[in-house]
């Protein structure tokens, strides 16, 4: 359930399906008068407020137990493979790269590093996820994301071309492996897509 916090923002309750934790997720709202446009990397850009990524809020995490997961597939998590302590704690590991040490931060309106980190945690979360058929395709989709993010960061001088490179170079190489098994087993309905994405991560390495 949503609920309306102000004119420009609302707040999502949500209950952790691993902790069972209820937490609140507060997000921005899409103006009415919004239209997207997509650029040569197939990425939706708003027109109305760029300012207020969409991308950032896409990934919700649990601020107790760090479980991430887009919003779509939250509440279908299934107990499978993995230790919960041991992904929070790589999640953790993973969010300090980006300067965050409280999970708490995820539930309130985000900064671009706090989008980035949501995909990182996704991704940690989704390897595991044998109940949900199209895991490998969410789990490249993460990394994808997360390159978008990081030529972000680096537009806005957070890190150099170089390193945002190097990010990005590593990213493409982690995916790789996700996409191409998505697109030949997974029955999906954005396969055809994939096919652009398998080029471009070939080209990349």
């Amino acid at each position: 359930m949503a609920r309306r916090m102000t004119a420009d923002t609302v707040a999502v309750e949500k209950i952790c399906p691993v902790c069972r934790m209820t937490f609140t997720h507060e997000k921005y709202v899409t103006p009415k008068n919004d239209s997207l446009e997509f650029d040569s990397s197939l990425r939706a850009v708003s027109q109305a407020a760029p300012e207020r990524n969409p991308l950032h809020y896409d990934v919700l995490t649990c601020p107790s137990c760090s479980y991430s997961a887009f919003e779509p597939d939250f509440d279908q998590f299934r107990p499978a493979s993995g230790d919960p302590n041991a992904k929070k704690n790589e999640c953790l590991a993973s969010i300090k790269t980006y300067g965050i040490t409280d999970l708490k931060q995820f539930t309130e309106l985000r900064e671009l590093r706090h989008g980035m980190a949501s995909y990182a945690c996704a991704e940690i979360w989704y390897r595991d996820r044998a109940d949900l058929p199209v895991r490998m395709f969410r789990m490249g989709l993460c990394g994808y994301r997360l390159i978008w993010l990081i030529d972000d960061a680096m537009k806005d001088g957070l890190i150099t071309k170089g390193d945002a490179r190097a990010m990005q170079f590593h990213t493409t190489r982690r995916i790789a492996p996700y996409l191409e098994q998505s697109f030949l087993s997974e029955k999906f309905p954005a396969q055809p897509m994939w096919s652009v994405y398998l080029a471009e991560a070939a080209a990349s390495t």
